[in-house]
């Protein structure tokens, strides 16, 4: 069975259908004025579903207050101001929505419009728990990942990317090593400065788990490094070639230049391209090397089987080393880690959980059988806890956190 969460998310009855009524004992609960047969009666409210103790984990005095108001119904607002105690009998609904994370989803090319209290999800804040109020809490949260990463120089040296400061950090053989306004990483080399029969230098960017970076090459080339990966490559290009080796996870934006194609060497397979934006996953946790082509084209080579890629084609390397291609990929899904996005399509618990790991830094094992595959729109930038709260509103999956050790169960 495939779990929708976007559907979710999208239907008015995200947000409780008795919200009128309820309302006036969430507003009592979060002023500490509740009577004992009014908490009796949140209890109630809160035992009904997931969605419920969700809802009420997150809302807050403020929120509550703007649900109403949008909603536009006046008179019953009225009555929860005036007659606090009294439940008020709802009105039909009317579909509250807001846009969310518009930077990603024009970035992506995804309309991504979260409706009812979706926008609860992404709160930050959260309100303590009040006893005998029935809402699930995790022990600790963790934050997501951010831009971060470690440089190793030619010498051995270690430089830590996140805390250097902007500006030059260093001069490698011909080249100049900068940290960019945005965070990035350039390498950038004098036009006059001749590189034949120069030593090649070589220098390694890695990121850790809840870690990403950008870097642009001396050739004009851009790479994301996604978390948990690295790429190793020469400060500057020579020869006839210019070749990078990876592991994890990269998306590039090659340069052109006919005359040196770019090579990608990852666990024994080599992507060969002239200049092209493509995608590459290659972690060792994942059963499959997957490379996927947005524009250009490239040459896939493992062994004595190789591949040639038109955009939205996707060569899968099985750990047998076989080799196939697949055409018309969900090219959105594949590079939205780069756009700032957890993208699911009928993706089953682990595969979302090897992701969840990487980003977060956490360490997971599962309990009891667990469910078919989802399909969801996540922003990256949620906490770990906002993730897995999406993930349960199906009332199939569960979760529990505590420090960076996390819990699946059915």
């Amino acid at each position: 069975m495939i779990f929708n969460i976007n559907n979710l998310t999208k239907q008015k009855m995200f947000l409780p259908e008795n919200i009128h009524r309820i309302a006036p004992l969430i507003l009592k609960y979060l002023r500490d004025e509740l009577n004992d047969e009014e908490e009796v009666r949140l209890n109630e409210w809160a035992s009904e579903s997931e969605r419920n103790r969700v809802f009420l984990r997150n809302i807050s005095e403020e929120k509550i207050l703007k649900i109403v108001a949008d909603y536009n119904e006046q008179a019953i607002w009225n009555k929860i101001q005036n007659r606090i105690s009294k439940p008020v009998v709802a009105e039909p609904a009317v579909e509250y929505r807001r846009p969310f994370y518009k930077r990603y989803a024009a970035a992506a090319g995804i309309l991504i419009v979260l409706g009812g209290a979706s926008w609860l999800i992404w709160n930050n804040s959260r309100k303590p728990e009040q006893k005998n109020i029935v809402v699930s809490v995790y022990k600790n949260d963790v934050a997501p990942g951010r831009s971060k990463a470690t440089l190793t120089l030619a010498n051995g040296s270690v430089v830590t990317l996140d805390t250097a400061e902007q500006g030059k950090i260093i001069q490698e053989g011909d080249a100049k090593i900068l940290k960019t306004e945005n965070g990035q990483l350039a390498y950038t080399l004098d036009p006059s400065v001749i590189l034949r029969n120069r030593e090649i230098l070589f220098n390694t960017v890695a990121t850790p788990r809840g870690g990403q970076y950008q870097l642009l090459l001396a050739d004009g080339s851009r790479v994301w490094l996604n978390a948990a990966s690295s790429l190793k490559y020469p400060v500057y290009f020579t020869g006839k070639e210019r070749s990078v080796e990876l592991t994890g996870e990269a998306y590039f934006e090659v340069a052109k230049n006919p005359k040196m194609p770019f090579k990608v060497k990852v666990n024994g397979m080599e992507v060969q391209v002239l200049g092209t934006h493509f995608n590459v996953m290659a972690y060792t946790d994942e059963r499959e090397i997957r490379t996927t082509l947005l524009e250009g084209s490239v040459k896939i080579i493992k062994g004595d089987e190789n591949s040639l890629l038109k955009p939205g084609q996707q060569s899968v390397v099985d750990e047998n080393g076989s080799m196939k291609t697949i055409d018309n990929q969900n090219l959105d899904e594949v590079v939205s880690w780069q756009k700032g996005i957890f993208q699911f399509t009928n993706s089953d618990v682990k595969t979302i959980m090897r992701q969840a790991a990487r980003w977060y830094d956490v360490d997971v094992s599962y309990e009891g059988d667990i469910p078919d595959h989802f399909n969801a729109t996540i922003p990256r930038n949620v906490s770990v806890s906002k993730l897995f709260e999406i993930l349960e509103l199906t009332g199939h999956i569960h979760f529990k956190i505590d420090g960076k050790k996390v819990i699946v169960l059915p």
